[in-house]
């Protein structure tokens, strides 16, 4: 066998045997990649939507890389890297769908003062539930009970931040009567009630039934646990969707300004004189 079959991918063999990663045989094409992107930025309009797609993209090739690094390194330092970043990488997509998806053109359009609290909150909760989701990466690749204690305390103030936000939603959707914020109401809803239910039973899982984090991993506790993670993704792109999307949303009482243009002289919106 010859020397170029044995380079797979980029990588190399040491004296030792390890595994090395040469890096010199995919950084031109991606440079080039990069910059032909980042061309794209100064050229038509929407340079704001390219920009947010290009990061997207930076991302999604950074966390693939990433991961390939994870596995040939065998590193839990980048398993928690690669597992934290990931849900980033996720809210970020998800925050970029909902700008370019069709809720905001539903939505009215407008914005005002009504809409500010439940976009901070929605914002906070966003940041929350990342937070949470680094906890719980820690809390997996190490098995200490120091990231368990935040976690679970954290956990409290995820629920009770997000509960808050459903509420304010709530008495948002009756001064707008819009349905795209009754359906962020009771998707966030059902995804942090879902959640909480589904992370007790991975405690449940893992102490109880597992015998804790040195006991070996069950079928049952990989199964709670990547649906733990996969919900705490979602609830964390919904809390930045809905912190994208209620900013398109106008309350009834605002007046309509096309309405108000194409009103005959002297007729009030109630069509009386």
């Amino acid at each position: 066998m010859c020397s170029s079959d044995l380079l797979l991918a980029g990588q190399r063999a040491s004296s030792t045997g390890e595994v090395m990663i040469d890096w010199s045989r995919p950084a031109l094409p991606f440079a080039g990649t990069v910059l032909a992107l980042v061309a794209s930025l100064f050229v038509g309009e929407r340079r704001g939507l390219r920009g947010l797609a290009v990061l997207c993209h930076l991302m999604v090739v950074g966390q693939g890389m990433l991961g390939g690094t994870r596995v040939l390194e065998n590193s839990q330092h980048l398993a928690f890297l690669h597992g934290s970043l990931a849900q980033v990488v996720f809210t970020v997509l998800a925050l970029t769908a909902s700008v370019v998806g069709s809720a905001r053109a539903e939505a009215r359009r407008g914005g005002g003062p009504a809409q500010r609290g439940p976009v901070v909150l929605a914002a906070l909760a966003a940041v929350l539930v990342l937070g949470q989701s680094t906890l719980g990466a820690w809390t997996r690749h190490t098995g200490s009970h120091l990231p368990l204690g935040l976690h679970g305390m954290n956990a409290l103030v995820v629920l009770g931040v997000v509960l808050l936000l459903v509420s304010r939603l709530g008495r948002f959707q009756r001064e707008t009567g819009s349905p795209v914020v009754a359906r962020l109401r009771r998707g966030l809803l059902h995804l942090v009630a879902a959640q909480f239910v589904l992370g007790v039973g991975v405690l449940i899982v893992i102490l109880v039934v597992a015998g804790g984090f040195d006991g070996p991993v069950t079928v049952t506790e990989a199964i709670t646990s990547t649906l733990h993670v996969l919900l705490g993704a979602l609830l964390a792109g919904s809390c930045a969707r809905a912190a994208v999307v209620l900013p398109a949303v106008v309350p009834c009482t605002a007046p309509d300004p096309v309405a108000k243009a194409e009103l005959p002289a002297g007729l009030s919106p109630g069509g009386a004189l």
